[in-house]
């Protein structure tokens, strides 16, 4: 028998570990008594000991279906696509070819590393949600990694990612409001496990705010700079810890991209004629000649994009086109690009921010308290306004859509991030 037939007629069952994996889900199911006893106030030591009886056996039959359809579920891999078997009581099987398949993930953390377990997660073009994640053991994920490989024909190239260059990718990139997303659940974790004293003395012994003021800057201005780098910081090292040591394989029908410092992640992604090469440059990125390049099959779009390259030179960029179409792009000779009566469009957001702002500067400085934050703000915006225009008037001359024989270029602006987009014309 050969390899695909084995792995077409073998389904393998997840790992123990999903079990443990829904644990957090059995565990809100517990808040069942109290809501029982503010609702019906049982009275006496037996009708307490009932109600937690009858809360404690709902919860652990919840978690005994879900381990049960859990274990229901079977997988299995083969040169042409992926099948996934799953249901309790009513069986379902969902097959998805490479061509609908978007990515394959395997994760593995140091926790899943006791278990022996693989965290995969599908993600298929116009498919439903029957297929999404699996913990599996060692062993069946090294099965379905081989049996999707098996799909992509050749290696062409490798491209690994530089660790410098990929922590100021994270730094350029960084995004205050997500790392306020990553802190904000760690904190408060330490809020509920060592308690409210250990809280404030961790999130005391991080603010640097107080040395910000002695350097001259007003309080309320330290403590906003202070959140702003802080949350920056704590954006810029989680990416950096997810594309640390990353490195891209391109095959002839498809990549295989492995990163992670802590979670080591290895994403398959399979492609054809219709895959999509993205280049990405942020306002941070122009003055560095940097660009991240990115894959995805081009019926997704950004959706199912997978980073090859986060910080790359234009050279770079180049080798992943030319890894990816198989040689060099041709010329693209036929442009259209927005016409002048358009430019508005672009430079209404970046000048009318730029107004309001030079107009509140008077008001500003003649105001009462927090005058000199208020206006420092102000002026801080005036000069990012300014930035953003020029960056807006660049962008206007940048859109354009290009064809050469047998492939489309499309440019256009995302925010302050130029966006190449480079796919065969099909």
């Amino acid at each position: 028998m050969t390899r695909r037939n084995a792995l077409r007629d073998t389904w393998a069952p997840p790992s123990v570990y999903t079990v443990f994996a829904n644990i957090p889900t059995y565990i809100y199911l517990i808040m069942i008594p109290v809501v029982q006893n503010y609702l019906f106030d049982p009275s006496g030591f037996f009708e307490r000991i009932a109600s937690y009886a009858v809360s404690l056996l709902l919860t652990a039959g919840a978690a005994a279906v879900s381990a049960a359809g859990y274990f229901g579920q079977h997988i299995s891999a083969d040169e042409t696509g992926v099948s996934v078997r799953r249901g309790l009581f009513i069986r379902r099987t969902y097959r998805a070819s490479y061509a609908r398949l978007q990515s394959a993930a395997f994760a593995v953390s140091p926790v899943m590393r006791l278990f022996s377990a693989v965290r995969v997660s599908f993600s298929a073009c116009r498919f439903g949600n029957g297929m999404s994640a699996f913990y599996l053991t060692d062993e069946t994920a090294g099965e379905l990694r081989g049996g999707m490989l098996s799909g992509l024909g050749k290696k062409i190239s490798s491209f690994r990612a530089r660790n410098g260059r990929t922590l100021l990718a994270a730094a350029l990139l960084s995004n205050p409001f997500g790392g306020f997303a990553a802190a904000a659940p760690f904190i408060r974790g330490v809020g509920r496990a060592a308690g409210e004293n250990a809280r404030s003395e961790l999130v005391s012994s991080l603010d640097f705010s107080q040395l910000l003021v002695l350097i001259g800057i007003p309080p309320a201005a330290a403590f906003l700079t202070y959140l702003f780098i802080a949350f920056s910081l704590v954006s810029a090292l989680r990416a950096f810890f997810a594309s640390y040591s990353l490195r891209a394989d391109i095959y002839e029908r498809g990549a295989v991209v492995r990163r992670g410092l802590v979670t080591r992640r290895e994403t398959i992604v399979p492609f054809g004629c219709d895959v999509r090469v993205t280049v990405l440059r942020t306002l941070p990125m122009l003055p560095l000649r940097l660009r991240g390049c990115a894959l995805s099959p081009r019926e997704l779009g950004r959706r199912g994009s997978v980073t090859v390259a986060p910080a790359a030179d234009r050279d770079t960029a180049r080798s992943v086109c030319r890894a990816v179409f198989g040689g060099d792009l041709p010329r693209f000779t036929v442009v259209s690009r927005p016409k002048p009566r358009e430019l508005p469009r672009y430079v209404a957001a970046p000048g009318l921010l730029m107004a309001l702002c030079a107009a509140a500067l008077p008001f500003a400085v003649r105001a009462g308290i927090f005058a000199e934050t208020v206006v420092l703000a102000l002026a801080a915006l005036v000069a990012f306004a300014c930035i953003w225009l020029v960056f807006a008037l660049f962008a206007f001359r940048f859109v354009s859509v290009s064809r050469a024989p047998g492939f489309v270029r499309v440019r256009t602006v995302r925010r302050l991030t130029l966006v190449e987009e480079i796919f065969r014309d099909i």
